[in-house]
């Protein structure tokens, strides 16, 4: 109840001051200030939660829609906390997050897990795959001559959206499930296969949309620089073997550095995590899959 009031009282506090100062979140102090408030909420919310049974990622995600820069903005734009403007300042944040994360479900998985239930996870990756494929093909064929922009495309331009939106939606975020795997400790075969096919399908993804970009640009006719079949092929070949051999390379590395060392561990993997998610797109090459 205690920590319910203090949140109620931090909450209107920045609301009656958010609107005397417009400037929130568009300069590097503002952002600074608008983000550890949020990071604040967002703990205190997340060990509430916790106590109806929620996992703490369910407190995460409702401050983040809360003070999110699309909520506010439709209804009252001036208590807005994080805006379009912040969001972008701290996408860095998010890309080395993302690593993180990658990185600790790297380190949970095992190849021998994998082999023992490489079975059901491309059963389960199979069946994702065609009905959500499936699924947001047919709504765009059913309902997309009702929605824009979709409804100016006709013929191979509007099959070409179709399969590009449709490859689309197959991507997801794996932060919720490992999230949640890493707060309850989960082990076992379930947890396993969610681990295995939380990383099989980013190189499912990353196949996917090459191939079918591929298809779209040649089916649409759209005049590009971008390399023929043989060059798509050859680009998805490199962003995901290329990906996985740098990962390897990471993780020997970081073995090698645990294994002579093991002093500032925690430091190591940081700086693993924020040079693969920054450098690695320069080189056409996915961070995460790395990770």
């Amino acid at each position: 109840m205690k920590r319910a009031l203090g949140l109620a009282t931090a909450f209107a506090l920045v609301m009656l001051v958010r609107p005397a100062a417009p400037q929130m979140g568009s300069d590097a102090g503002g952002v600074a200030m608008a983000f550890g408030f949020v990071l604040t909420v967002s703990f205190f919310l997340g060990q509430a939660v916790t106590r109806i049974g929620l996992p703490s990622i369910t407190g995460y995600l409702l401050v983040g829609m809360l003070f999110g820069p699309y909520l506010f903005r439709e209804i009252v734009p001036s208590l807005m906390i994080l805006g379009p403007s912040a969001v972008d300042a701290l996408q860095l944040l998010d890309e080395v997050a993302l690593g993180l994360i990658a990185l600790s479900a790297g380190g949970e998985l095992r190849l021998s897990s994998v082999r023992k239930h490489l079975r059901s996870i491309l059963g389960i990756l199979a069946g994702q795959s065609l009905a959500v494929f499936g699924g947001v093909s047919a709504v765009i064929l059913i309902f997309g001559t009702h929605l824009e922009p979709l409804s100016e495309f006709q013929g191979a331009l509007a099959f070409s959206a179709m399969l590009l939106l449709s490859v689309t939606a197959l991507a997801n975020s794996p932060a919720t499930a490992l999230a949640i795997i890493q707060e309850y400790r989960a082990s076992g075969p379930v947890t396993e296969i969610v681990l295995g096919v939380t990383v099989v399908k980013d190189v499912l993804v990353i196949t996917a949309f090459t191939i079918v970009l591929s298809v779209t640009v040649a089916l649409a006719g759209v005049a590009t620089e971008q390399p023929g079949p043989i060059g798509f092929f050859s680009l998805m070949a490199w962003e995901v073997f290329g990906s996985i051999a740098v990962g390897f390379l990471l993780g020997w590395l970081v073995a090698q550095y645990l294994r002579r060392f093991g002093q500032e561990a925690a430091l190591v993997v940081l700086a693993v995590a924020f040079s693969a998610s920054t450098l690695l797109p320069h080189l056409h090459l996915s961070g995460l899959l790395a990770c």
